[in-house]
């Protein structure tokens, strides 16, 4: 890994000149237009500080989604390897101006282009795994946030993969490298950060803001063989796949999000 910083300095585009990371600067430089000042501090900082509490090698795919342009929100924070797409097949899908996509519906997503059956020398794995997202309503949607599909069928939900942040009858969902979902009801709305995680064979779990809402001791049976894909039914600022999280990790995590949804749109949800 690069060091995190590199002393060099960039004025691009109005922004101010400062001394940014190598990790910054590599997601910076694909960004048109370059960031202004302001929004380049704050996704130094978010990026600075993801690698400060040792997440900086947990992602395959990252994507800042409440971003000036849908461009920006569909590349990769982490690199070029995995560019996500816009899926339309229907219609629905919008995407506003520093706050993200909504209104995803069947036929109409995000795909990250990430396949972790395929993917060479992939952060998510069978016993390793973790996808999740930033939701910025509390509305209940009876709807899938995240799933895998293959290519040649892109709207069937694939069974090792599946979160539901909140159905309209009041339960939370999620599978992750199981064979079928798993369901409880929920204290929490759809808002926040949603975490499904993996960190064994025989344990997973499903978060929000940090708070767990369901935990089994379901075994593995394989990764998904198709593109993780995110439906944005739910209004979505942050996309994220990789390697599972420690609780510490998962505040750190909590804590910059925030920072940065609240940089941009002036508060959170």
């Amino acid at each position: 890994m690069l060091g995190l910083k590199t002393g060099i300095s960039k004025g691009f585009g109005g922004a101010s000149l400062r001394n940014i990371s190598a990790q910054s600067l590599q997601y910076l430089s694909r960004l048109v237009p370059y960031p202004t000042s302001a929004r380049e501090k704050a996704y130094c900082d978010f990026i600075d500080g993801l690698v400060n509490a040792g997440l900086g090698d947990h992602f395959d795919f990252l994507s800042i989604n409440c971003a000036v342009n849908g461009g920006t929100s569909l590349t990769n924070v982490w690199g070029t390897q995995y560019t996500a797409i816009e899926i339309e097949l229907t219609s629905g899908l919008t995407f506003s101006a520093n706050s993200g996509w909504s209104g995803g519906v069947s036929g109409h997503h995000i795909s990250t282009q990430f396949n972790p059956a395929i993917a060479i020398s992939p952060k998510y794995t069978l016993n390793d795994a973790m996808a999740g997202f930033w939701c910025s309503s509390p509305t209940t949607i009876a709807a899938i946030q995240i799933f895998a599909a293959t290519i040649a069928n892109p709207q069937t939900p694939l069974a090792q993969l599946s979160l539901y942040p909140k159905w309209s009858n009041g339960n939370a969902s999620f599978c992750i490298n199981g064979a079928s979902d798993l369901s409880t009801a929920s204290p929490f709305n759809s808002d926040g950060l949603f975490i499904a995680q993996r960190t064994a064979s025989n344990a997973c779990a499903l978060y929000r803001n940090n708070s767990l809402i369901l935990s089994s001791s379901q075994s593995s049976s394989s990764v998904p063989n198709g593109e993780i894909r995110f439906r944005c039914a739910h209004p979505t600022r942050i996309m994220f796949i990789g390697k599972s999280m420690n609780s510490s990790q998962r505040a750190s995590f909590q804590t910059l999000c925030e920072n940065l949804i609240t940089s941009i749109t002036g508060g959170i949800p």
